[in-house]
C-alpha cells in the first residue's frame, strides 16, 4: 500500500480487503465486529455510511490513541521485534517485511487467541486505573 491514508482510501481498504475476507471466513448473517479507535479516518462520514450499507459489520469504537486496548499495537511489536534495521529501506523491502512477518504471525492461532483473552483484564486495569495508561 503506497498512497496516503485517508478515509475515501480506508473505504477503498474496506471494499477490497475487510469484506470479502470476512465473507469467506464467516460466510452467514451473523454480525462480526470490527474494533477501530476514534481516527478521523475511522469517523468520516463515508466511512460510517459505507458500514450503514453493510450491517453485518457492527462497529467497536474505542477512544483514540487508546494503545491498550488495541491489539493491533501488540502485533506490530511481535512482527517487528526481529527485524534488522536497513541502511536504506524502500517500500517494497518494507513491504515484503510486513508480508513476511504477518505470514509467520498467522501460523500462531494461540497468539490471537491470547490477544482476544487479554482484553477482559486490559478493561479491568484501564478500569482500576480510572481510564488513564496501563502499559499493556
Amino acid at each position: 500500500f503506497q498512497r496516503r491514508l485517508n478515509s475515501q482510501t480506508y473505504v477503498e481498504i474496506l471494499n477490497n480487503y475487510l469484506l470479502p475476507g470476512v465473507n469467506a471466513r464467516y460466510p452467514g448473517n451473523e454480525p462480526v465486529y470490527v474494533i477501530e479507535d476514534n481516527s478521523p479516518i475511522h469517523t468520516a462520514v463515508v466511512v460510517r455510511e459505507w458500514y450503514a450499507a453493510h450491517p453485518k459489520l457492527q462497529r467497536l469504537n474505542h477512544p483514540s490513541r487508546s494503545a491498550d486496548l488495541n491489539y493491533i499495537e501488540n502485533m506490530w511489536d511481535r512482527m517487528t521485534r526481529e527485524w534488522v534495521p536497513q541502511a536504506a529501506p524502500n517500500n517494497e523491502n518494507l513491504d515484503r517485511r510486513v508480508r513476511q512477518s504477518w505470514e509467520a504471525l498467522l501460523e500462531q492461532p494461540q497468539y490471537f487467541q491470547n490477544l482476544a483473552t487479554s482484553m477482559g483484564r486490559r478493561l479491568q486495569k484501564v478500569i482500576d486505573a480510572n481510564g488513564t495508561y496501563i502499559h499493556y
